[in-house]
């Protein structure tokens, strides 16, 4: 009698347990849903399927279009075309690359050409600095040293 009293026990035991469990997973429900959102959602999943089955159809009943080919002569001669454009672009790069060049000297010569500088003297003053010179050293020094005076 013993034996079935501890069955019993243990029977009961199991029995709380399995409650227990059993409390715990209906307590454990997923959030409720919104009936609104269930219907659109359900709406949506339809016209979706409705839609995958048209393409389908669509897909199934339309025969595939042949592929545009290019005869072997055109496709070369495009192949040229297009090494003569780049030959013609490269030359047209190098022209640009030169008169890039040539501009940047030709400023640089005129920024120089149009600094100031000292003036050379005119054509008189040089033919008198002449005569002096021809004449002798003396009345040289003093136009040289007042080059103003005429």
């Amino acid at each position: 009698m013993n034996a079935l009293g501890e069955q019993v026990n243990q029977l009961r035991a199991e029995r709380d347990l399995l409650q227990a469990k059993l409390r715990e997973a209906l307590s454990a429900q997923p959030a409720a849903v919104d009936a609104r959102e269930l219907a659109q959602a359900t709406e949506r999943i339809a016209s979706l399927e409705r839609e995958v089955q048209s393409l389908r159809q669509a897909a199934v009943g339309r025969p595939e279009e042949p592929v545009p080919t290019v005869s072997l002569e055109r496709w070369e001669e495009a192949q040229r075309s297009l090494e003569a454009v780049r030959n013609d672009l490269a030359r047209q790069t190098d022209l640009l690359a030169n008169l890039t060049r040539e501009n940047t000297t030709l400023r640089e010569q005129l920024r120089t050409a149009s600094e100031p500088r000292a003036v050379p003297a005119t054509s008189a003053q040089l033919e008198q600095r002449e005569q002096q010179l021809r004449s002798g050293p003396g009345p040289a020094r003093s136009v040289a040293g007042s080059p103003g005076q005429a």
